[in-house]
């Protein structure tokens, strides 16, 4: 994702990569606790 934002997009790197950061931490945290759900978790 970084290097999209960075080339495509053309962000300053460090807003590149807080918004990459801030993606993935929204992202995971939602498929973790939806696996959580589903009992996959042990």
């Amino acid at each position: 994702m970084t290097p999209l934002l960075l080339t495509v997009f053309r962000l300053n790197p460090a807003v590149a990569i807080g918004t990459d950061l801030c993606f993935a931490a929204l992202t995971k945290t939602a498929g973790a606790a939806t696996h959580h759900h589903a009992g996959q978790v042990d």
